[in-house]
Formats: C-alpha cells, sequence, structure tokens
C-alpha cells in the first residue's frame, strides 16, 4: 500500500512535470522567434530560465519516496536533454551551450 502510495505521488509528478515542459518549450520558441530581443538578450535569457527551469525541477521531487530519486534524477536529465534539443534545433546559430548545474 506504501508503495503504490509512493508510485502514484511519482506518477503524479511526472504528470506535472511533462505539462510544465510543453510550456517552457514554447516559451523558448518565443524567445527564440522574437525579432525584438537581440542575439545577447536572446542568450541571456534562454541561459537564466534554463538554470532556473533545471533547479526549480531538481528541487520538485524532494518530497517523493528515496527509491524514486534516481528516476528522478533520469528524468530531470532527459528534461535537460529535450529543452537542450529544441533550442539547438530552432535557432542553430544562437549557440548557447546550457550546461546543467547540479541534477
Amino acid at each position: 500500500l506504501k508503495y503504490m502510495k509512493s508510485l502514484n505521488e511519482f506518477q503524479e509528478w511526472k504528470k506535472e512535470l511533462d505539462i510544465k515542459v510543453k510550456r517552457w518549450k514554447n516559451y523558448f520558441i518565443n524567445i527564440i522567434q522574437n525579432s525584438e530581443i537581440s542575439l545577447p538578450e536572446k542568450k541571456a535569457v534562454i541561459t537564466n530560465t534554463f538554470e532556473s527551469v533545471l533547479s526549480n525541477i531538481s528541487k520538485s521531487y524532494s518530497h517523493l519516496s528515496k527509491e524514486f530519486i534516481p528516476y528522478c534524477k533520469q528524468t530531470v536529465e532527459n528534461i535537460y536533454n529535450q529543452l537542450q534539443n529544441e533550442v539547438n534545433r530552432l535557432q542553430g546559430n544562437l549557440l548557447i551551450n546550457l550546461t546543467p548545474g547540479n541534477l
């Protein structure tokens, strides 16, 4: 019963995270495609937002059962890769080197 409760909490965390990732991708798309924002500003906004997003995600699973933490860390790493790939795909010449701080 305890495991099932923990599993449900993990699944709910993951579901909410998937929704947030879609919003972040849209946010990055809007920044990159906004012609009123200079390239240096785009880099700064995306880098700062990216770091904030990763930090918030990393903190968001602290309440989950310890047995799910490795899955959470892998999920954060996958999200990092998804967002990095999306940024690279949208604007190849933006060349923002995003690095995950502490996943």
